[in-house]
C-alpha cells in the first residue's frame, strides 16, 4: 500500500497542474501509522535527493546529522491544531496517516 500511494504522490509531482490527491492511510495502531508516515517521508525525501551531486549530498548529510529520533507512542495525538472536520483539511494535510480512533474522534 505505501508503495502504491507513493507512486500516486509521485505521478502528482510530475502534473502540477492537476489537484492534489487526497490520500489516506487508515489503521488500528497508531505506531503503524507513525512508522508508515516516516517510511513515507523518507521514501520521498530519497527520490528528491537523486538529481544532487556527491558533494550536495555530503554538504546535507551533515546538516542533518544531528536529527533527533521520535516516539512512536507519541503518534496518537501527533498533530496538534489538526482540523476537527474532513471539510477543514487542506491539500497540505495529504497523504493522511491516520487511525480509526483519530477518524472517530476528529471528524465525528
Amino acid at each position: 500500500m505505501l508503495f502504491k500511494m507513493l507512486a500516486i504522490q509521485r505521478a502528482w509531482e510530475k502534473t502540477p497542474d492537476t489537484p492534489k490527491p487526497r490520500q489516506l492511510f487508515v489503521t488500528k495502531s497508531p505506531i503503524l501509522a507513525a512508522k508508515v508516515e516516516e517510511c513515507f517521508t523518507n521514501l520521498i525525501d530519497s527520490l528528491a535527493l537523486a538529481g544532487y551531486s556527491p558533494d550536495e549530498l555530503r554538504n546535507l548529510r551533515s546538516r542533518n546529522y544531528d536529527k533527533k529520533m521520535t516516539d512512536p507512542l507519541d503518534a496518537v495525538d501527533y498533530r496538534p491544531g489538526f482540523p476537527h472536520k474532513y471539510s477543514e483539511l487542506g491539500d497540505h494535510d495529504f497523504p493522511l496517516f491516520i487511525t480509526f480512533d483519530q477518524v472517530g474522534s476528529a471528524f465525528a
